[in-house]
């Protein structure tokens, strides 16, 4: 059953502490689905989990309000170098920046709320908003087995751009769905503006092929719009969505 409660009520409520885990009823749907359109911004806040429940709610409220800062306004900056190989492409390495206005969290942070919170697979997840009250499903499900249609074709929807992100499983788990996250944020900052260059040089008479992208973009109003995790080849999926204008 699906319960919809205020943020306002639900304000004395996270006062009392975070829903424990228990063995499997599943991830809050906010965190699955993401949170619609509502003129608010949300985000989720990780965190590990302490004793005392208040402390856990706080570093992921802490975590959450940057995620929220980088839903309004990041820019993203990225260069990463490839070289060719039979049979493909091979990472060279690279650099890989956000940065967010300071100035904006310290007010998201004075001004947001934790609308919910969950402690799930060793992780506190916290639903901070910043933003008019409004109401969401605090329903908690199962990761579903099957992938989500967006994980082999992106969505399509007037006036949007989507990505997804992956990342393999890592033990800790919170550290999976982040870089999944930026991953996401990465490949809509290569919609936006993204530069290959090649570097390729003889060396010895043999033909070295060098590829040089460089990516930098300010993403402004990215969403979470869904999360997807595969157990069985252990990787981790994303997908964000941003306005095209």
């Amino acid at each position: 059953m699906k319960i919809l409660i205020s943020a306002g009520v639900l304000a004395s409520l996270i006062s009392c502490g975070v829903r424990r885990e228990d063995g499997g009823n599943g991830y809050p749907s906010w965190f699955l689905e993401g949170v619609g359109d509502q003129g608010i911004r949300c985000a989720v806040g990780y965190g590990r989990i302490f004793v005392d429940p208040d402390t856990s709610v706080a570093y992921a409220k802490r975590d959450g309000v940057e995620r929220v800062a980088k839903g309004m306004a990041v820019a993203v900056r990225s260069e990463q170098g490839f070289a060719a190989v039979p049979g493909g492409l091979r990472s060279m390495g690279g650099v890989f920046s956000e940065e967010v206005d300071w100035a904006k969290v310290k007010t998201i942070r004075e001004q947001c709320r934790v609308v919910d919170s969950a402690q799930v697979h060793g992780m506190t997840l916290a639903l901070v908003c910043y933003g008019a009250e409004s109401a969401f499903e605090l329903e908690r499900t199962r990761m579903p087995e099957r992938p989500p249609k967006w994980v082999r074709k992106l969505p399509k929807k007037k006036g949007y751009v989507f990505a997804v992100g992956t990342s393999h499983l890592y033990y800790n788990e919170a550290t999976s769905w982040r870089e999944a996250e930026r991953a996401a944020r990465l490949e809509l900052a290569r919609y936006v503006l993204s530069q290959i260059r090649d570097l390729s040089k003889k060396a010895g008479g043999t033909l070295e092929q060098v590829i040089a992208t460089k990516t930098e973009a300010t993403l402004r109003g990215v969403r979470i719009a869904g999360r997807w995790l595969d157990r069985k080849t252990k990787a981790c999926y994303v997908l964000c969505r941003m306005p095209s204008r």
